[in-house]
């Protein structure tokens, strides 16, 4: 199996890959005029799709109905996810309103039915992230946010942050075992509440005893 069909645990269907397809391309025409990406075109699979999708294990073992897209950008994690998980609502949330404008545009264009691009953040059962803020930042400006947890795909660096953080809430840490995937990108849980997750090829690096 390829790193894709190993994060969603299945085949993927020919559908999907169309639409990846169609993203890479819009994307890129975009990217023209528009500051979206500096991944050169031929690491967008690497780089954006399959980042993204370190998330897809957590939502399959945490089955969400709604997902929060805290500071989408150009559309990550928040568009491959919401391709793999079309029963799952996403709100794809980002300050820039020119790049929510573009965002708009591609979800539109791939015709995504369960894509809200807004401008407004919402409350959902997850809050998904990627490369957004330090981590005590992102905690603190998300953490009412969510009702079940926050997901965040990090560098390994978050260890270090974390390590310094007077922190309420209940932090894990989980590193992949995607082999074919040679990014050491790491994805921390927070939450309010102990949440028990074996998400499948990732595994449990570090956790902590929230001051209460």
């Amino acid at each position: 199996m390829n790193p894709i069909e190993k994060l969603i645990d299945r085949k993927i269907e020919e559908t999907e890959f169309e639409l990846l397809i169609k993203l890479k391309d819009e994307i890129y025409k975009l990217n023209n005029h528009l500051n979206l990406t500096r991944i050169p075109e031929d690491l967008f699979f690497q780089r954006h799709v399959i980042d993204s999708l370190l998330l897809q294990p957590f939502l399959i073992a945490l089955n969400p109905k709604s997902v929060l897209d805290f500071g989408t950008g150009a559309g990550f994690p928040g568009i491959p996810l919401a391709i793999f998980n079309p029963n799952i609502e996403f709100f794809l949330y980002d300050k820039s309103k020119k790049k929510l404008g573009a965002v708009n545009k591609i979800v539109k264009f791939l015709k995504l039915k369960n894509v809200c691009v807004t401008e407004k953040e919402h409350k959902t059962e997850l809050v998904v992230s990627r490369a957004v803020a330090m981590t005590d930042e992102l905690i603190s400006i998300t953490k009412n946010l969510f009702s079940m947890c926050g997901l965040a795909i990090k560098s390994i660096r978050v260890l270090d942050e974390l390590k310094v953080l007077n922190n309420t809430l209940y932090c894990k840490v989980f590193s992949h075992q995607i082999l074919e995937y040679p990014y050491n990108s790491v994805v921390l849980m927070y939450s309010n509440t102990e949440i028990s997750v074996e998400p499948r090829n990732f595994q449990l690096i570090w956790t902590n005893t929230p001051f209460k």
